[in-house]
């Protein structure tokens, strides 16, 4: 099943909530059984696919319900990790999946729009781990380009040009300021060159869908893939436009007010 980048704002099931996609009707499960904490139910033809979040219902004990990560074993069964109970479970037990028809276009749009969002508010949002490359000025101080810092991992300078490998900076010989970014040196410092300097850390404001992300930005961005979804293949024809699959969407040639609003806070200055 496609999926967002992991550094993508939104999981697809959040986008698929925000469009309207609704879940399909429930398919019934003949069987399920568990060995220890794994979970195997029988469903003739269920369709899912291994990752899926599916919702199983109806069953006692109660421990079996709940919406699972499955893993696909065939066509007609499925598994997945519960906290363990009686087996054979019993009742009218169903297993609800996500409707999936969508899901490339919504993940291209998810990816997309989040992309969009970076660029215009020159920042991150989903923490992720970085690697960049800066060229040293000689100094004892280092601004790194994403706030806030979660963890700082290394700091290597190439001190000549003729130097075969770059140097480890000693943990000891700097300080990180994590909100702003900000690292300096003690005694050494960034020697002048062209890309000689790495930093490597990570930095973000949460996991994606994470309640720690701005949900203003969240809620705009969601709001610019549901008008990017619903004014697919409307009959219209842009002057510029983008093919996904079967499908057109318009290239706008400016945010949405209320989005671009929402997105200016945000936003850092060059």
């Amino acid at each position: 099943m496609p999926a967002t980048a992991a550094t993508t704002l939104w999981t697809l099931a959040t986008v698929r909530t925000w469009v309207g996609i609704t879940a399909p009707a429930a398919k019934s499960v003949s069987a399920l059984t568990s060995s220890s904490t794994v979970a195997t139910a029988t469903s003739t033809g269920h369709g899912f696919s291994s990752g899926d979040e599916v919702l199983m219902a109806g069953a006692t004990p109660a421990a079996y319900n709940g919406t699972y990560t499955i893993t696909v074993v065939d066509a007609n069964s499925f598994t997945y990790v519960f906290a363990g109970g009686t087996s054979p479970a019993t009742g009218t037990i169903t297993a609800t999946g996500p409707e999936t028809s969508e899901d490339v276009v919504l993940s291209r749009l998810a990816d997309g729009a989040t992309a969009l969002i970076e660029r215009y508010t020159r920042r991150k949002f989903v923490t992720r781990t970085l690697t960049e490359i800066r060229d040293g000025d000689g100094s004892k101080l280092l601004w790194l380009r994403e706030i806030p810092v979660v963890t700082f991992t290394s700091l290597t300078v190439l001190r000549s040009p003729t130097d075969a490998t770059a140097e480890t900076v000693s943990a000891d010989d700097y300080e990180v300021n994590k909100a702003i970014g900000k690292v300096w040196l003690h005694s050494d410092q960034l020697n002048k060159g062209v890309g000689n300097v790495t930093a490597v850390y990570t930095a973000g404001l949460g996991t994606q869908d994470a309640a720690a992300l701005p949900q203003d930005v969240m809620a705009a961005g969601l709001e610019l893939v549901k008008l990017l979804y619903t004014e697919k293949d409307a009959g219209m024809v842009a002057a510029q436009s983008i093919n996904i699959g079967p499908h057109t969407f318009m290239l706008r040639p400016e945010w949405p007010k209320q989005i671009k609003q929402t997105l200016d806070d945000w936003r850092r200055p060059l």
